[in-house]
């Protein structure tokens, strides 16, 4: 039965939702076991975060619900007014089924959740398995990649170099799709963003295309742009999944505004266009010995996730919010009235000396200008009172090497770098 929706009625939380990366990886991995089993699925649209989470639609009928939740908690409590609620939706929008996605073992098994909410049901995947994690679901994808491959008959590029590329490509489908919702309720006589989330359904086609396309064709300057996006998107839900496992660990509640904060950081980061997104990426990282000219050349680079998450992210989560936003450069002022900014240097105090070179060698050779003319280079565990101390002292850099590029170099004598710890107080009381 067609249903009548007024999408004015149905309440989308894609306006928040820049830690969708998890939600999209599941909605992938059901959309790909459905084009492997299902052969009505070419004919099926893929909705997301307007009737749930995601939705599978088909001509305007809704075929199922999906309600995922990130949560890394097994307990029963913090999961049942969600099955409540996803109970409560399948009343209002009619459905063969609605599914919760757990991303941990739940302490009730399958059975006994659902016979408490008899009406909806558990998703099973793959690996029969009842729950799936974000450092699970990459692999179950790459599965039904290659099923459906396999299928197809489209064996030759059916490797794991090719489905990586696929699975980049697919999933960008889904990131572009969430910022055109974004776009849409930004402009001025743009859709809300209920019409925006609740009419911007994707066709499985799109997907098919993608599926059946040449590997290589896809790896154009889009492609590095969302891959290098969607790294910040895991890293930032990795490290708020890691605050909120300690936080039930010692039984207590992460700060209200962690995820809101974090979350306006994220969307600003996706907006970022390539050139924005490339200068942001430099600046974060001054201490990495490369020569960093594109998003691709960082997309090679063996960049750690604990240096992103255990640096930057922990001083986006510590510090008050910036009233600058990031592509005008993240600058926050201490109660001294020097000017801080964010940096990726996670390294240990023991190899400072290392750290301040590497930073040598990038302005140097690449005429590095210092952050958003920054006095302090805030880093998670080092310290140095000044850059040209640890250059005078820490090796060997001849004052007529300084010299000859004085105009250059000496903009970055006086920086200081410090740990988040130090400067975190001084900070949060002083103006930003």
């Amino acid at each position: 039965m067609n249903e009548e929706l007024d999408p004015d009625e149905v309440d989308s939380a894609i306006a928040s939702w820049s830690g969708f990366i998890y939600q999209g990886k599941v909605a992938l991995y059901h959309l790909l076991k459905l084009l492997c089993e299902d052969e009505n699925s070419p004919r099926y649209d893929l909705q997301l975060d307007s009737l749930e989470d995601f939705a599978i639609r088909n001509g305007g009928d809704t075929l199922t619900l999906h309600q995922v939740k990130a949560v890394n908690s097994k307990y029963y409590s913090k999961f049942k007014r969600h099955f409540e609620k996803l109970a409560a939706k399948k009343v209002k929008y009619p459905c063969q089924t609605a599914y919760f996605h757990l991303a941990i073992k739940n302490e009730k098994t399958d059975i006994e959740i659902v016979s408490e909410h008899s009406t909806i049901s558990l998703y099973q995947y793959s690996n029969e398995n009842f729950y799936c994690g974000l450092n699970e679901i990459n692999d179950l994808i790459d599965l039904q990649i290659s099923f459906y491959l396999k299928r197809i008959g489209i064996t030759q590029n059916d490797n794991a170099n090719n489905r990586i590329v696929l699975l980049n490509a697919l999933e960008g489908l889904i990131f572009n799709q969430v910022m055109y919702m974004h776009s849409q309720n930004q402009k001025e006589n743009g859709l809300s963003i209920n019409e925006a989330a609740f009419y911007g359904e994707i066709p499985f086609q799109k997907f098919i295309n993608v599926l059946t396309s040449e590997p290589s064709h896809l790896m154009d300057e889009n492609y590095y742009l969302f891959h290098t996006k969607q790294l910040f998107n895991i890293w930032c839900l990795e490290f708020f999944q890691d605050m909120q496992e300690a936080a039930e660990f010692h039984l207590n509640d992460i700060p209200v505004d962690m995820k809101p904060k974090l979350d306006n950081y994220l969307c600003q980061i996706n907006e970022l266009d390539d050139n924005e997104l490339f200068e942001f990426i430099r600046n974060l990282i001054p201490h990495r010995k490369f020569k960093l000219e594109s998003l691709s050349d960082f997309n090679s680079l063996n960049i750690t996730s604990d240096e992103f998450q255990l640096s930057f992210f922990k001083g986006l989560s510590d510090l008050i919010p910036s009233s600058r936003e990031i592509k005008d450069g993240l600058i926050w002022t201490s109660n001294d009235n020097s000017k801080n900014t964010l940096t990726a240097i996670n390294n240990p105090q023991s190899q400072l000396s290392t750290v301040a070179k590497r930073i040598y060698v990038n302005v140097n050779e690449t005429d590095f200008e210092v952050p958003y003319n920054t006095e302090t280079l805030i880093t998670s565990d080092i310290y140095a009172e000044s850059l040209q101390e640890v250059w005078n002292n820490g090796f060997d850099i001849k004052d007529d090497e300084i010299d000859s590029n004085r105009n250059h170099i000496t903009k970055w004598l006086n920086v200081s770098l410090k740990p988040l710890a130090e400067v975190k107080n001084n900070i949060n009381e002083g103006t930003h």
